[in-house]
């Protein structure tokens, strides 16, 4: 089984950047075209007790901004099994390797490990995640090298006429970070590029009528790099500080099914992010209309 999906949309800050970063407020705004593919193949058995090969493959292309353009791929094998059946929990391990490319140049390379479970409580479902990753660098990325790990607790169950989904995401992560060196003033500033994050979020779903669906979600994510950055200005003086930031994610999205395969989609995304140092604080806009197909 799989789906693919192709849509085309306008993002109003690709840079993700203050406008006042820019030599003009347009100069981050561009239309792009989107791909995704995702798919599984049963190896041996069934859903409950059995081998899956599964996959993704996702690409933006701006209209303009050729450095933007990014390419992920990812491939994974899953083994899902009744080991903790007599708890309640059906249970998947795995292992998945990841590539992503930025502009054309590559940006890391990532394995991870995959373990879940699920239980039905009544009329919802739980799921618990843990996927400890290790990621390594692209040529100019080697300050990404390092761990991740992730934890996830999800619940959702029918609410009304609605579908609810909330869940909570604990990110952690250990990277090699950046030091960059300045000969002329004999400084050496450094960027953390390791986060510790939490994510809360929830979805509403629900069904127009058979062929119509609409969906709205909002996500809050704190985030608190570790250590502290030095940034040296062009008169010498040194800035030290922790980065920390909030942001917060809204969307609507429907899908309109023209048959039970095919269908018409679209989504708006509003993203506000808030930093203790002004220069990372942003906000944007992205809105998309595409079709996808089921098979």
């Amino acid at each position: 089984m799989g789906t693919v999906s192709l849509s085309a949309g306008r993002d109003d800050n690709a840079y993700a950047l203050q406008n006042e970063l820019l030599a003009d407020a347009s100069v981050g705004e561009d239309s792009f075209t989107e791909m995704f593919a995702w798919g599984q193949y049963r190896l041996s058995g069934s859903s409950g007790n059995g081998w899956r090969l599964h996959g993704y493959g996702f690409a933006r292309r701006y209209s303009e901004l050729d450095s933007l353009d990014l390419t992920s791929v990812s491939a994974a094998l899953s083994r899902d099994g009744q080991w903790l059946q007599r708890l309640g929990w059906d249970a998947e391990i795995g292992a998945a390797g990841e590539m992503v490319y930025l502009g054309g140049e590559q940006v890391t390379r990532q394995l991870q490990l995959i373990g879940r479970a699920r239980r039905d409580i009544g009329e919802a479902r739980v799921t618990l995640s843990l996927i400890p990753s290790y990621y390594q660098g692209g040529d100019e990325y080697a300050y990404l090298d390092g761990w991740r790990q992730r934890f996830e607790a999800k619940w959702q169950r029918p609410l009304f006429a609605f579908e609810a989904r909330a869940y909570y995401r604990y990110d952690a992560n250990a990277r090699t970070d950046l030091e960059r060196a300045d000969l002329e003033l004999d400084t050496v500033d450094y960027y953390s590029y390791s986060p510790v994050r939490h994510s809360l979020g929830g979805v509403l779903e629900w069904s127009l009528s058979s062929s119509w669906d609409i969906s709205t979600g909002v996500e809050y994510r704190r985030s608190a790099y570790d250590g502290n950055n030095r940034v040296t200005d062009s008169d010498g003086a040194v800035l030290s500080y922790q980065r920390e930031s909030d942001r917060t994610k809204t969307w609507l999205a429907t899908k309109f099914k023209i048959t039970p395969r095919f269908s018409l989609d679209g989504k708006f995304v509003v993203l506000d992010n808030e930093e203790n140092r002004d220069v990372y604080t942003y906000d944007k806009t992205e809105a998309s209309l595409g079709v996808s197909y089921i098979f």
